[in-house]
């Protein structure tokens, strides 16, 4: 590409990704490096959602790309490598290299980028960064300290020691990769995340790889198009255009587009639908045979798969879910993934599940009203999960055919409005019968912000003074429970059958 009559290829900022276990402090260390904090924000700790920043060391950007640790997010990390120019692989000095590292390792050669290691938790007791150097010897990637080309730099997320060094490493690195791009180029973005957004619509978190992202640029994927709204960077700024290297969230696709997809620029927003709808038109055919193949499987009386419908909060996510229950799909009973999308578990997701007594499955979302109420009513199973250690452990049961641990059925719900104690101490939620219906002696799950709290029965029902056998929707009840007491307005006590 030239531009009056010269060739406007630049120097670009190193892409770089983040890999390691999922306790070893990647996500402390970019923390670090950022001079902020993220790490409290993710569910059980762990990062789930792949985030891509940029920061300034000296007078020069670095981008990072920060991936989930646990293992069932792979391709996850996989993805994130694809774009990387640079690997940092993070080891804590006192665990060493572990099962997941390895996998990591893997990745990172995979991915054929230069590779550098941070031996994290320098400080902590135990820690011992020989240990390390001496595995990764073993795993042929020798540290630059026995003679080898694999840079390692002992760093502290805590106190910030050898963070200078490292970023020091990475431009080091970048310089001797002599990384370029085209500004002026036609685009070539990257879908690092991606999902729906109530408010604001399908979200996409780009990083560009070449070429000018602007406002009101006609923008298409393999399978959604974008007249592009709004640009916004990392830290929350909008900003009117992002270049080679700038990783950025863009709005204005008309649905949410495929996370890993290349994203290209068109001079006319025709031309990018026309883009979407010849890509489309290639998979009709495969895609109409697979969907034949997988009901009739599933509609004969004898086969020993589950169908399951898989949705969850975005695209990232719902990739990591499917990779885990790909590695569960094994005898004697096997999984099969007959829907899976972006969003709340919708009544449309349980009348799927119903002719092929399927289960729904909900990872980061939950089920709305309409959804819990037809569930109910024709005895569909839905679950929902926010860590993924729970929904691995409770689908290994459903693979060995322990179907029952996650089937019961839902009776009834209320919600708590208001409590009080009586004079034998005994705790009275007033609450509200929103579904199905309650009664005496049920065993009942707590729910709060769609965790599960506790586990307890009915001793009592009340409505008004009057004790009462059941209480049926709408209605306003007393509900005493057997021995558990913590319990708060809000909280959603779910009536529970076999």
């Amino acid at each position: 590409m030239t531009y009056n009559g010269h060739m406007s290829t630049a120097q670009r900022a190193p892409i770089v990704t983040i890999l390691g276990h999922v306790d070893h402090g990647k996500t402390s260390l970019l923390d670090k490096i950022r001079s902020s904090s993220i790490q409290s924000s993710e569910a059980g700790g762990i990062t789930q959602t792949i985030g891509a920043y940029q920061i300034v060391s000296g007078v020069r950007k670095i981008t990072f790309i920060d991936t989930p640790g646990h293992e069932a997010f792979a391709k996850m990390r996989a993805r994130g490598g694809t774009v990387a120019d640079i690997i940092v692989l993070v080891i804590a000095a006192d665990d060493g290299i572990m099962a997941q590292t390895e996998e990591a390792i893997s990745h990172a050669k995979a991915s054929g980028a230069p590779i550098i290691v941070a031996i994290n938790k320098i400080d902590v007791p135990g820690a011992v960064a020989q240990k390390v150097r001496t595995q990764l010897t073993s795993h042929d990637l020798i540290p630059d300290t026995n003679g080898g080309d694999v840079i390692t730099v002992e760093t502290s997320a805590q106190t910030g020691q050898g963070i200078d060094i490292l970023l020091s490493k990475i431009l080091e690195v970048a310089d001797s990769l002599n990384l370029k791009a085209d500004p002026s180029a036609e685009v070539d973005a990257v879908v690092l995340e991606s999902y729906l957004d109530a408010r604001r619509g399908p979200v996409a978190n780009v990083v560009v790889l070449s070429g000018t992202i602007s406002s009101r640029d006609a923008l298409a994927s393999n399978t959604a198009v974008a007249r592009v709204k709004v640009l916004t960077d990392w830290k929350g700024e909008t900003v009117v255009s992002a270049g080679p290297s700038d990783p950025v969230m863009l709005l204005g696709f008309n649905k949410v587009p495929e996370v890993g997809e290349h994203i290209k620029s068109f001079s006319d927003i025709k031309l990018a639908q026309a883009y979407v709808t010849d890509y489309e038109n290639s998979l009709k055919t495969e895609r109409v045979t697979a969907a034949d193949r997988v009901k009739e499987a599933l509609l004969k009386r004898d086969t020993q798969e589950i169908a399951l419908v898989v949705k969850a909060d975005s695209q990232g996510s719902l990739e990591a879910v499917k990779e885990s229950l790909g590695r569960l799909d094994q005898e004697p009973v096997r999984l099969s993934i007959i829907h899976s999308g972006i969003g709340g578990i919708t009544e449309a997701d349980i009348l799927l599940a119903l002719p092929v007594k399927g289960i729904v499955i909900g990872f980061n979302v939950g089920a709305d009203k309409s959804a819990q109420k037809v569930a109910q009513k024709e005895k569909v199973i839905y679950r929902t999960y926010e860590i993924i250690y729970n929904l691995i452990d409770e689908l290994t049961d459903v693979v060995h055919g322990e179907l029952d641990r996650i089937s019961p059925t839902i009776l009834g719900e209320a919600r708590v409005k208001q409590l009080f104690e009586l004079s034998n101490g005994e705790l009275v939620a007033g609450s509200i019968v929103e579904s199905g219906t309650m009664k005496k002696g049920n065993k009942v799950i707590i729910i709060r912000d769609s965790k599960e709290m506790g586990e307890s029965s009915i001793t009592s029902l009340r409505i008004n003074k009057d004790q009462v056998g059941d209480v049926g929707e709408g209605k306003d009840c007393g509900i005493i429970l057997k021995d558990y007491k913590d319990i708060v307005v809000g909280d959603t006590i779910r009536a529970m059958g076999t």
